[in-house]
C-alpha cells in the first residue's frame, strides 16, 4: 500500500502520445489545440481609432473653445489617409486607421458643431488620447494563444484574425468506462430485488465529460474468461481503461489478476486513504488502466482525485486544484488520508462537510461540490484544505 503523495506522483508522470489533427475552424470549439498561434502582423495592425470624432495634430494641451476645421471624413476600411493642413482636422470613425499627420483623437461628446465643417472643443485636449497603438497588444511573430489552451469564443477569434480557416487540434483520448460485476443490469433493464442499475460509468463520464474523450461502455460480469477476453479487445482499441469494481479483496475481484495476465505491468495496488483504498494502476505501452473500486463515492472520488488531474496536465492544464477553507471544527481519526465530500458555500471560499453513509451513499453526492483531502489529526475552522472539484 502506498501513499496518496506517492500514488499521485506515480499518475501524473504517466505521459500517452499526443496525436493531432487538422479540422476545420468551426469544427474546432472545445477541442484542445495542438499549435500555437501566431500573429501574422502587429496587434492591432495600425493605430487604430477608438472613438467616433475629430483627429487632429497638437503639439500641446489644445484648450476649450479652440476652433477646428474639417478637411476630411474618413471611416473604417478606408485607405490610410495623410492630413495635409496641420491647422485642420479630420472626422474619423472608430475601426478607422489613424490618419498620418494627427495624433490625437477627440470624441464627438467632447465637441460642439458649429457648422458642418467646424467644431469648436468644449474640453482641454491632450495628445496621443482614443488611438489603440500599432503592435501594443502584440507584436508580429509572438505568440497568442499557447498550444494545449482549450478553445472557446475568444480563442475562434484570434484564429480567424491570422487566417486560420483549419486548426492543428488534439484528438480526443480513448476511453473505455467499463463496470464489472453479476448485480449491475443496464438502465433500461428490468431490476429484480438482488439487483441494482450501472450507475458508475455515468459518473465517470460526467467527470470527465469536459475533456471530450471518445468513449466506449462496456459491461463484463464476474467472469475469467469472460473477463479475459473482453479486456483484450478493449486493451487493443483505448489509450484510457477505467474500470469500476472488482479490485478488492473479494473472490470474485479477478480484475488485478486478468490485467496482469493480459500483459498490463501493475505499478500499484492499493493506496492509504479512504475511501477508494483498493485503487489499482497499472499500463502497457500504450493504455493506461485505472481499476476503481465498485462503490460509487469510491469510484467518483479515484475518478475525481486521479484521473481528472491526469486529464488535465495531459491538456497542459497546471490548476489540479485549489485550496478552500473549512467552515467548522473536525477531527480525523485513523492512520488514512481522508477525502470528506464537501459542499463551497455560496461564492465564498468555506466549505462544509457533508455526512454520508458510507462508500456506498452516492445519493448526497448530488449536493456536493467536491472532497477535501486531510491528513489524520485536529482541524479548527479556517484551515487551508486541498480541494478537488467534481
Amino acid at each position: 500500500m502506498i501513499s496518496v503523495k506517492e500514488a499521485e506522483k506515480i499518475i501524473f508522470d504517466q505521459e500517452l502520445t499526443l496525436e493531432a489533427e487538422l479540422i476545420p475552424l468551426l469544427s474546432s470549439l472545445g477541442k484542445v489545440l495542438a499549435e500555437d498561434l501566431i500573429a501574422d502582423r502587429p496587434f492591432p495592425p495600425f493605430d487604430r481609432v477608438t472613438m467616433d470624432g475629430l483627429a487632429l495634430n497638437i503639439s500641446q494641451n489644445l484648450e476649450p473653445g479652440s476652433k477646428m476645421i474639417v478637411e476630411h471624413i474618413h471611416f473604417a476600411g478606408d485607405p490610410i489617409y495623410t492630413l495635409k493642413d496641420p491647422q485642420k482636422g479630420i472626422e474619423v470613425m472608430t475601426g478607422a486607421v489613424l490618419p498620418i499627420g494627427t495624433n490625437t483623437v477627440v470624441p464627438y461628446e467632447d465637441l460642439k458643431r458649429i457648422s458642418k465643417n467646424e467644431f469648436e472643443t468644449l474640453k482641454s485636449i491632450l495628445p496621443d488620447k482614443n488611438i489603440h497603438k500599432i503592435g501594443i497588444d502584440a507584436k508580429e511573430g509572438s505568440i497568442l494563444v499557447s498550444k494545449f489552451h482549450k478553445i472557446n469564443g475568444p480563442v475562434l477569434a484570434v484564429a480567424a484574425s491570422v487566417g486560420k480557416t483549419q486548426l492543428s487540434v488534439l484528438k480526443p483520448l480513448k476511453v473505455a468506462v467499463v463496470s464489472t460485476g453479476n448485480e449491475l443490469v443496464d438502465v433500461g433493464e428490468p431490476v429484480l430485488p438482488y439487483q441494482i442499475r450501472r450507475s458508475n460509468a455515468y459518473a465517470i463520464y460526467g467527470i470527465l465529460a469536459e475533456f471530450s474523450p471518445e468513449v466506449g461502455f462496456f459491461h463484463i460480469n464476474d467472469d475469467e474468461d469472460e473477463l479475459k477476453l473482453n479486456l483484450s479487445k478493449i486493451l487493443k482499441e483505448h489509450q484510457v481503461l477505467i474500470l469500476s469494481g472488482g479490485v478488492s479483496m473479494g473472490q470474485k475481484d479477478l480484475i488485478p489478476n486478468v490485467l496482469i495476465g493480459l500483459g498490463v505491468k501493475n505499478i500499484f495496488h492499493k493506496i492509504a486513504q479512504k475511501p477508494g483504498k483498493p485503487l489499482w494502476f497499472g499500463k502497457t505501452e500504450n493504455v493506461l488502466v485505472f481499476g476503481c473500486p465498485g462503490n460509487p463515492s469510491s469510484t467518483t472520488l479515484c475518478t475525481v482525485r486521479y484521473i481528472k488531474p491526469w486529464f488535465k496536465k495531459y491538456y497542459g492544464q497546471k490548476n489540479l486544484f485549489s485550496e478552500l477553507v473549512l467552515n467548522h471544527d473536525i477531527v480525523v481519526e485513523g492512520t488514512l488520508t481522508r477525502f470528506l465530500q464537501v459542499k463551497k458555500e455560496g461564492i465564498s471560499n468555506l466549505v462544509s462537510i457533508i455526512k454520508n453513509n458510507g462508500s456506498g451513499d452516492f445519493i448526497n453526492l448530488t449536493e456536493a461540490s467536491g472532497f477535501i483531502e486531510l491528513e489524520p489529526g485536529n482541524y479548527k475552522a479556517g484551515h487551508n484544505c486541498k480541494f478537488w472539484e467534481i
